[in-house]
């Protein structure tokens, strides 16, 4: 298992496989399994009182390791990714470790990564949901990023964005007031 004294020589192995296609995969298949051991580590741990029982956390490490040798746009994909096939009491888990994910949609925007950040429109949405003292709505998030997305012309992103509101609002009301605020007002979607 990987502790923080081996991460000199992870970063070393990280580099001479980084060019391999499928590599930012298998840090994401890493990340997924640290995550359910994490997952069933805490369970097991919360049934114990006996502190030499309970499991020293990996998730923090391998987080810090992929932080660490991936260029941002390739790490917030990963994150983004390894959530979307997890259940929710697993991006609880996750995020304990990470920052709030507005923080981290917010990033993938200033990097340009405009699918990365729909990525993270879901856990918004699932975080959005659990906490009524939300200070910006989900629609807000999707009105940028069907801005951002017009402007680079790409109508298949801003589609997916129409897709995902009227999932959330089936009258078409949000999806309407969007596309207005985002300026789309001709009717392009």
């Amino acid at each position: 298992s990987l502790t923080h004294g081996d991460m000199p020589a992870a970063l070393s192995l990280c580099q001479h496989f980084s060019r391999l296609s499928d590599f930012p995969h298998a840090l994401e298949v890493l990340l997924h399994h640290v995550l359910d051991d994490e997952v069933d580590n805490a369970s097991k741990d919360s049934k114990t009182d006996d502190p030499s029982q309970k499991h020293s956390p990996l998730l923090p490490t391998v987080i810090s390791f992929l932080q660490a040798s991936l260029p941002a746009t390739v790490y917030l994909d990963i994150v983004v990714q390894c959530t979307r096939k997890t259940e929710l009491r697993s991006w609880r888990t996750l995020f304990t470790y990470l920052p709030p994910p507005k923080d981290l949609f917010e990033q993938a925007l200033k990097l340009n990564s405009l699918k990365t950040a729909v990525g993270y429109l879901l856990v918004l949405q699932a975080f959005e949901d659990e906490d009524d003292d939300h200070d910006s709505p989900i629609e807000d998030y999707v009105v940028r990023l069907m801005y951002l997305a017009s402007r680079k012309n790409d109508w298949e992103l801003c589609a997916e964005l129409a897709r995902f509101l009227i999932a959330l609002d089936g009258s078409g009301d949000m999806l309407q007031r969007a596309v207005t605020r985002a300026g789309l007002r001709d009717g392009s979607l």
